[in-house]
């Protein structure tokens, strides 16, 4: 009986963590380290370092598709390259403003907001008309969308390979 309670409370936590993905929030990371745990009580058997590895590199490759989110979006709209780095410091820096001011919402908000920002203003230093400037900053905001997404896409593929992997025998 233990065993299983132990399990689905891994399998919980780990849901949690893939939860808080949407609130830009390192949940991802709270599953790994759940699995890793979890493993380790195991003997590295429940679930085995394969999955761990898969799980790992599922996860790495969510938060590449979310970190360059916004550069791909604002350069598909149009961004300059200077424009669309500049979204990945505005999400940054948005997401830190955000989170404190907002608290948990707030973190993903201040992320979009300043994705936003950061594009459009790179753009109108640059000198491009409004409207270009405006496309650009809405596709690093789609772009940063689209990679939240992508993350928690991931995510719930790694919880999967946990959910399978990992039940006690």
């Amino acid at each position: 009986m233990l065993p299983f309670v132990v399990y689905s409370l891994v399998l919980l936590l780990s849901l949690v963590g893939v939860a808080l993905n949407v609130l830009s929030l390192p949940g991802n990371w709270i599953m790994f380290v759940a699995a890793v745990i979890l493993s380790a009580c195991h003997h590295w058997q429940s679930p085995s370092a394969t999955i761990l590895v898969l799980m790992f590199i599922l996860l790495l490759a969510g938060e590449a598709i979310e970190f360059f989110g916004s550069v791909v979006g604002a350069r598909k709209f149009g961004a300059s390259t200077a424009a669309a780095w500049a979204a990945i410091g505005g999400t940054l820096t948005g997401g830190l403003i955000g989170s404190f001011i907002l608290l948990i919402v707030g973190s993903l908000i201040g992320a979009i907001v300043g994705a936003f920002l950061a594009a459009l203003a790179v753009e109108l230093l640059k000198q491009r008309p409004l409207k270009h400037a405006t496309w650009a900053a809405i596709g690093a905001v789609l772009g940063r969308i689209v990679g939240t997404a992508a993350k928690l896409a991931f995510g719930l593929a790694a919880w999967f390979a946990l959910l399978f992997s990992a039940w006690p025998r």
